[in-house]
């Protein structure tokens, strides 16, 4: 073997035994510290303005609609106006408001009448207007913003069928309905 092959091997067998056997291969490194801080979450809720979120149910706009005894007919608007205030805390708080598809219960023939009801809602959040199917959403929120929600439970005219027009009417009872405010960035 000439000396230059014998001398190559050589610094290959150094090599081997200063990285793998030895375990002496150094790295260089440095580290600096990041303060912690205290992180608190903000919130997002609705309160009802005054004593009671909404003002009762309208036929038509009329008040003095009285459920129990009053009947529909196709064409009829149902409508309730709910107010909130929104109390809030956070940075870059905005949010997204619905409001829930009511269910019926006890709806006779088969649930004919609900069948020709249709719900919706218009919100009005501060100074903006959505008006359905439009929701609100992705909307900047502060404290104290005034919301309104506008429900409207519609006995569709061109909907409406010889089953609703039976003996004793039909009859449904719309169960609650929930006005949610979801926070969104």
């Amino acid at each position: 073997m000439n000396k230059t092959t014998k001398g190559a091997l050589a610094a290959s067998a150094a090599a081997v035994l200063l990285l793998g056997g030895a375990g002496s291969l150094a790295y260089w490194n440095s580290t600096e510290t990041v303060a912690g801080t205290t992180i608190g979450s903000g919130y997002l809720k609705l309160v009802p303005t005054g004593s009671t979120a909404c003002e009762g149910w309208k036929l038509d706009g009329e008040t003095g609609f009285a459920p129990a005894t009053d009947k529909i007919v196709p064409g009829d608007v149902l409508t309730q106006v709910c107010r909130f205030t929104v109390n809030a805390k956070g940075k870059h708080l905005k949010a997204n408001f619905d409001v829930t598809t009511p269910t019926w219960n006890g709806a006779s023939s088969a649930g004919s009448l609900t069948n020709e009801l249709s719900v919706a809602a218009d919100y009005q959040v501060g100074t903006n207007s959505y008006l359905a199917p439009t929701k609100p959403t992705n909307v900047s929120i502060a404290d104290n913003t005034n919301i309104v929600a506008t429900v409207r439970v519609t006995f569709n005219e061109a909907a409406a069928t010889n089953a609703s027009n039976v003996a004793g009417g039909l009859s449904a009872l719309l169960n609650d309905i929930t006005v949610t405010a979801t926070s969104a960035h």
